[in-house]
């Protein structure tokens, strides 16, 4: 009787996770290989794509980072997250700080059925560690505001993202 138990509730146990093929979506890691379930590639060329490891990733947005706000900061949290507008389906690579006062990120493009496209780093949000979420809507991204007047987050935008 109780396995019968435990077998009604597989279906809903294996539904309520949030997993598609591609992509463990909304679900925090530390390394994006735990999330991506695809290979996830930077063009550096029109004929060179170079596989991103959490490595890579962690290195090049700091970097980009550090040029754009003088900050240094380790990125130690990732996440997938995924969105629809006018029935198109968006993927977005986020990043979070060492010390949550930052969350910046990519969106991804489908280059074939095993294949992302990470695009440079596209927005970030920083400023207070209790807010200044970075969330995505569609094609867009946002920032939440800081509580209790923490501080001021900034969003900060370095280009848009092409067809999916």
């Amino acid at each position: 009787m109780k396995n019968f138990i435990y077998l009604l509730f597989l279906p809903l146990i294996i539904t309520s996770c949030s997993t598609d093929n591609e992509f463990e979506i909304d679900t925090k890691a530390e390394t994006i290989e735990e999330i991506a379930n695809v290979r996830l590639v930077y063009n550096e060329s029109e004929s060179n794509n170079i596989e991103v490891t959490t490595k890579d990733i962690q290195t090049r947005w700091a970097a980009e980072i550090k040029s754009e706000s003088g900050k240094s900061v380790t990125l130690s949290i990732f996440e997938i997250i995924a969105s629809e507008e006018d029935g198109k389906r968006f993927y977005f690579l986020k990043a979070v700080s060492e010390d949550g006062t930052l969350e910046t990120g990519s969106f991804l493009e489908k280059i074939d059925d095993r294949t992302y496209m990470v695009r440079g780093k596209t927005c970030s949000c920083s400023g207070c560690p209790n807010g200044c979420r970075l969330t995505v809507t569609g094609s867009l991204c946002s920032c939440s505001g800081c509580p209790f007047n923490e501080g001021t987050c900034i969003k900060t935008e370095t280009q848009t993202i092409g067809e999916q």
